[in-house]
């Protein structure tokens, strides 16, 4: 099954350009202009990642509402933020309040499906996280000889020189 995303955007040419371009890619997409469609949308599914604009209708406040609920999500999609006010103090704030990524618009296509792919990919910290929440591998026996057991010597033949 592909992986989903939400796409959150006030301006309608943002989420029609993106969500078509999204879903040619693979992607099952779903775009929502405010917090209320927001908490719509997770109340009936859940997303792989979601991008949100930092400053929607409700201006920069609403997006941090929409960035908070969506950390707050038991299936908690990864998160990138993109704005137009890119200072390091916003960048600093979205980053802290629990964005993966944070980009200035306006963003390229082509670095947004970069980003979306490093934040898909396996990542190896990510698995060991993973596994140790697991807990410990049970324990398999070997076939190998203990160290305080001599091992077998094997020799083979040389091949005949003709």
């Amino acid at each position: 099954m592909p992986d989903s995303i939400l796409l959150v955007d006030d301006e309608e040419a943002v989420l029609d350009a993106f969500q078509t371009l999204l879903t040619r890619n693979g992607y099952l997409v779903r775009s929502a202009p405010d917090l209320t469609s927001v908490e719509s949308a997770c109340s009936c599914s859940t997303y792989s990642v979601a991008i949100v604009d930092l400053t929607l209708a409700g201006g920069e406040r609403e997006g941090m509402e929409v960035l908070r609920y969506l950390t707050r999500q038991a299936a908690r999609p990864r998160i990138i933020v993109w704005s137009g006010r890119s200072t390091d103090d916003v960048k600093e704030r979205v980053l802290n309040a629990g964005a993966d990524i944070f980009l200035a618009k306006p963003v390229a296509f082509n670095m947004l499906m970069e980003r979306i792919h490093e934040l898909l990919r396996p990542m190896p910290h990510r698995v060991q996280q993973e596994n140790a929440q697991l807990g410990p591998a049970p324990a398999v026996p070997s076939l190998l000889p203990r160290p305080t057991q001599a091992m077998p010597q094997i020799f083979l033949p040389a091949a005949p020189i003709r």
